[in-house]
């Protein structure tokens, strides 16, 4: 079995006991490993060929609407895979080798500041100026959700001081 099924259907599923995100795909052999018994014992056959097999995955609600099969002749895939970037992050310009960069919270205004998330907070990096943007940030609850989670992070040592001596700040008041 060669040939492997896309997900174009606009959005991810979990399905075939793994998370299935838009563009990717995921191969008739990986697939054959799971369903190999079921499939055999539903078609009472020992060999199966990879059309049987994606028939049985249509006929068995598997192959969802917008999952596209690439039969094992095609294995090239020269069609078009979608990449998908995460919603919340607001990703713009471009490496010269075509990574995305993320621009810089350091001269971001009051209002922008006052909107980010405590997962955004989290996730702050040194170009931000994170000391400036939660010298500015009187949420208190918002301060102590993003000191979790920074908590758990590796590499954010330098962020969780500055996080606990501003809740620490705002405790005093």
């Amino acid at each position: 079995m060669e040939g492997f099924i896309v997900n174009n259907c606009g959005k991810p599923k979990y399905i075939f006991k793994r998370n299935f995100p838009v563009g990717h795909r995921i191969y008739l052999s990986d697939l054959w490993k799971m369903y190999k018994v079921k499939v055999g014992n539903a078609l009472n056959k020992e060999v199966v060929s990879e059309d049987e097999f994606v028939a049985w995955l249509t006929d068995n609600s598997y192959m969802k609407q917008g999952f596209v099969y690439y039969p094992g002749e095609k294995a090239s895939f020269t069609g078009e895979v979608l990449e998908v970037t995460d919603s919340a992050s607001d990703e713009t310009g471009a490496h010269a080798d075509g990574r995305l960069v993320k621009p810089s919270l350091a001269e971001a205004r009051a209002g922008v500041i006052e909107k980010l998330t405590y997962s955004e907070i989290a996730n702050l990096r040194i170009v931000d100026n994170p000391r400036r943007i939660i010298e500015s940030i009187t949420n208190l609850h918002k301060l102590r959700r993003a000191y979790t989670t920074v908590r758990q992070m590796s590499r954010k040592g330098h962020l969780q001081k500055i996080l606990r001596d501003r809740i620490q700040d705002l405790e005093r008041m």
